[in-house]
């Protein structure tokens, strides 16, 4: 999509009442505007606190190689984006529309380096099932569904936005048993620390303080 046609779409999404969104003319980034007053903004630019410890580069198992990584569940694409600045080649699944062009203009003004990093307007679903070529699966699939309604969980407020714009309407199970067949190393299922895991027989599962990254084994479809 053109910029001018990308500008105007996100003008005109159908955002919740009293919401808006804003371009600013020194920066160029598309803020929400929310009806309290509050600014929201999406930042791509480099983590200079990423660190090898960190549980979410525990959990996909990084050891100063290169992985192949699919995130299904996009969002904000913060995760994504700091599994890229690992080296890893990452490609983000998001299928809400506005949720996606937000994100690509925002990589766009923040001048992010995206080699060997796109997303996709997708429903996730339905990309796991055109992965037809077990020589291209990813290495890791990643997932992080939205916490179950939890009022903690969901007072950060780029949280709290995402989850007035999209809703709670992926189908988490069905989509996590897709995963497991399209995964070449492991899946990886970001959860509130209350919350029950997707399945019981976890590999691992590196715990940071409010969330846990729970490690399986995927299956393979040759073995389902």
């Amino acid at each position: 999509m053109k910029n001018r046609k990308r500008d105007q779409f996100l003008q005109n999404f159908p955002l919740p009442k009293g919401w808006q969104v804003k371009k600013e003319n020194e920066k160029g980034y598309h803020v929400l505007l929310i009806e309290d007053g509050s600014v929201f903004q999406l930042d791509f630019r480099k983590n200079k606190s990423l660190s090898h410890s960190q549980t979410l580069v525990q959990a996909i198992g990084f050891k100063n190689q290169p992985l192949s990584i699919l995130d299904i569940t996009a969002g904000w694409a913060k995760s994504a984006f700091l599994m890229r600045q690992l080296g890893c080649q990452v490609t983000a699944i998001e299928s809400n529309p506005f949720v996606f062009y937000l994100v690509q203009e925002s990589l766009e003004y923040n001048n992010a380096d995206t080699n060997q990093f796109q997303i996709k307007l997708d429903n996730s679903l339905n990309y796991l099932k055109s992965l037809n070529n077990p020589l291209y699966y990813p290495d890791i699939i990643f997932m992080d569904p939205m916490f179950e309604g939890r009022k903690k969980s969901l007072s950060k407020k780029s949280l709290r936005i995402l989850k007035e714009i999209t809703g709670e309407t992926t189908d988490k199970q069905a989509l996590f048993n897709r995963a497991l067949l399209k995964a070449k190393k492991r899946v990886v299922v970001k959860r509130h620390k209350l919350d029950k895991p997707l399945q019981k027989n976890i590999l691992c599962s590196f715990k940071g303080h409010s969330v846990c990254y729970d490690v399986f084994n995927p299956i393979g479809e040759d073995r389902h």
